[in-house]
């Protein structure tokens, strides 16, 4: 008979016994960035992306209005 707060007994799936052993290795250096600089940095990597993106469509816009332009 199993009371209502047992607590039921979960297996280890054998296929994946190398994962439940193998350990990560963390980084001890201390990061020369704060937390804030590092979020800093990643919005930037990202809004130079999409700025770079916007003038290649830009440019690409003009210069087929300068062909349409040109060859109408």
């Amino acid at each position: 008979m199993q009371a209502w707060d047992d607590v039921e007994r979960k297996a280890k799936p054998t296929d994946k016994m190398l994962a439940y052993s193998k350990r990560t290795v963390l980084d001890q250096e201390k990061s020369k960035l704060s937390l804030s600089q590092l979020y800093e940095h990643q919005f930037l990597k990202q809004t130079q992306v999409c700025a770079v993106k916007m003038l290649c469509s830009l440019v690409l816009l003009v210069l087929l209005r300068i062909y349409a332009v040109m060859f109408q």
